[in-house]
């Protein structure tokens, strides 16, 4: 169990990335301190992203996509339950490093998770995508989901595990999941299905919300 000043230097550590988003603060902030720093304040987020998106697609040999993979604390969590062919993407590239030394991804690659940016995947090649902790302020945004989309097969799944804040509109200017879904929704490209609160960290019981969508 993390001490008092483990957790406060842990929020201390995530100021940065808070102010700026960078990969630059996530570099700084360094591979080794953000695991330790994740496990202080009871990261919650991969292991409900992880749950949810396993219930869906149960079939361990199904390609998954873990978008905004990070050090592979998602990648870790599919492995033990038996997933192999597990992929991820991050824009930061000492915490690909870190993941890739885990060994817990088929493959891991830097690339950039701004909304113009193409994933490196073909079209329908996933059978899921999860993402833990990515979509909001000074993360990705609802611009990424026709990406998402693209690499998505027929009856595949996206699950986002995220700060319930983050689902609220007013928070960032350019940050609204809420018409990002509503719109693939309406067109008719995905189903949205329930969505589950959670504690996003134990620490300070920070709410959290998993979002799913299925690709009709």
């Amino acid at each position: 169990m993390a001490t008092d000043e483990e957790k406060t230097q842990a929020w201390k550590n995530m100021e940065p990335v808070f102010q700026k988003g960078t990969k630059e603060a996530y570099t700084e902030w360094g591979a080794d301190s953000y695991d330790k720093d994740m496990a202080a304040l009871g990261y919650n987020t991969p292991t409900e992203g992880v749950v949810k998106v396993t219930s869906l697609v149960p079939d361990i040999s199904a390609r998954i996509l873990d978008f905004g993979c990070g050090t592979g604390l998602a990648g870790e969590l599919l492995k033990a339950k038996g997933y192999s062919n597990v992929y991820g993407v991050d824009p930061t590239e000492a915490f690909v490093e870190r993941s890739t030394e885990k060994q817990v991804y088929k493959e891991a690659r830097v690339l950039d998770i701004e909304p113009a940016t193409k994933i490196c995947y073909d079209d329908g090649f996933f059978d899921a995508v999860v993402s833990v902790g990515v979509f909001g302020l000074n993360g990705a945004t609802q611009e990424a989901f026709p990406e998402v989309n693209r690499v998505l097969k027929p009856g595949g799944y996206f699950v986002v595990a995220t700060r319930e804040r983050n689902y609220d509109p007013t928070i960032q200017v350019g940050l609204d999941l809420p018409a990002g879904y509503a719109n693939f929704v309406e067109e008719g490209v995905w189903e949205r299905l329930a969505d589950k609160k959670y504690l996003y960290y134990e620490e300070n019981q920070v709410p959290g919300l998993v979002i799913t969508a299925r690709k009709k």
